[in-house]
């Protein structure tokens, strides 16, 4: 996992467990809904236990197909740590923009690049973290749609995820007219601590992005 920005993505289990069809029809429509769009914008606020308390940031991100991304963390209306993709190579960006480390692109590094949840990852890979198949991520792990939720003036479905290895439940607050994600809320399975809050305060899709937002500058 990755800290201190970790995005809390599943990890697979040795022993399959049984499919459950609601849960599969569901995550279907939601991987048609993340890979339609050609451009998204999100602004997304996260809180995230780090050590000594919590740690709360904006996350803005962009996305353009294909495996284009660029996510910022603000506090206090400042850019305070920064990745880019041009959908060949993924750049970390220091508080100046200046690439303080570059590899080439790959789901999991860009997964790592970004420090949120299925909320925004899912743009760009979502046939990864939105899948039960084998090698995807939620491979193994228990998934079941919960009752309904009352939530920021809203009722949402609830998918639950149970990833025993991670130590960790995941509720998606999921909107039932789009299928699209606009909570994701992370806590331990022992003892029930909150460990990640991440909720979407803005979200475009198919909109104009400046292509030079996906610059990958040269170290």
């Amino acid at each position: 996992m990755f800290l201190p920005l970790l995005a809390f993505t599943t990890i697979s289990l040795s022993s399959p467990v049984a499919l459950n069809a609601d849960v599969e029809e569901l995550l279907a429509r939601m991987r048609t809904m993340y890979s339609s769009p050609t451009t998204a914008r999100l602004e997304v606020s996260v809180r995230q236990a780090v050590e000594g308390g919590f740690g709360e940031y904006i996350l803005k991100f962009d996305y353009a197909k294909s495996n284009k991304v660029r996510a910022e963390v603000v506090r206090n209306n400042k850019v305070e740590f920064s990745s880019v993709s041009d959908g060949s190579k993924i750049a970390i960006l220091d508080a100046n923009g200046a690439a303080v480390e570059t590899k080439d692109w790959d789901f999991e590094a860009m997964a790592q690049a970004v420090p949120g949840n299925l909320e925004t990852l899912s743009f760009f890979d979502w046939n990864r973290q939105l899948s039960t198949a084998e090698g995807a991520n939620m491979h193994d792990n228990t998934l079941t749609i919960t009752k309904d939720e009352f939530w920021n003036d809203k009722t949402w479905m609830v998918l639950e995820e149970i990833a025993p290895r991670s130590g960790v439940i995941v509720k998606y607050f999921i909107e039932k007219e789009t299928s699209l994600i606009w909570r994701t809320l992370v806590r331990s399975i022992e003892g029930s601590r909150l460990l990640q809050d991440c909720q979407v305060l803005r979200m475009e899709r198919g909109i104009e992005i400046d292509p030079n937002r996906f610059v990958v500058p040269k170290s």
